[in-house]
């Protein structure tokens, strides 16, 4: 048994009522273990304690997963989806939360990705994320600004 497994709380079955509780707690969990073994530059996660192995991952990695089991940690749904999906236009900007002519833009542009199917234009999942990730990393950049030009005035 893994160290870490010893830690999980266990439930019966699938479809029961404690199924959420003992998700989000599991969740918890790995997450507060997972800040306890970051270093500077690599993770070391115990994998199995009989026989001391150790898994190694990288801290963004380990950021990635930390916000992933947060967002389950507070009853967040999850969806997985391959990045070979492919979205329509109407899913996409709804995704997106933009009109669809300035969706349109972007795929004129380049900067998103689509793939013609019987005459009909979707947008591959892997340039979507990937778009959402950019603007997700820009916005934080301008809010990183913003804080650094108002910190002065405190």
């Amino acid at each position: 048994m893994s160290a870490l497994a010893g830690e999980l709380p266990r439930y019966d079955s699938l479809g029961s009522n404690h199924d959420l509780d003992a998700v989000q707690e599991s969740a918890s969990v790995m997450r507060m273990r997972l800040e306890l073994t970051i270093t500077d530059s690599e993770v070391t996660f115990v994998a199995n304690s009989d026989n001391h192995s150790e898994l190694y991952i990288t801290p963004q990695l380990s950021n990635l997963l930390q916000e992933f089991l947060a967002h389950i940690e507070e009853g967040g749904d999850v969806s997985l989806l391959p990045n070979t999906k492919l979205f329509s236009i109407r899913e996409a900007h709804e995704m997106l939360c933009m009109d669809e002519s300035n969706l349109l833009k972007l795929v004129e542009q380049g900067v998103i990705i689509t793939k013609t199917v019987d005459g009909r234009k979707f947008v591959e999942a892997s340039s979507l994320y990937r778009f959402q990730r950019q603007r997700q990393r820009e916005g934080y950049a301008i809010l990183d600004q913003m804080y650094e030009l108002q910190k002065d005035d405190y």
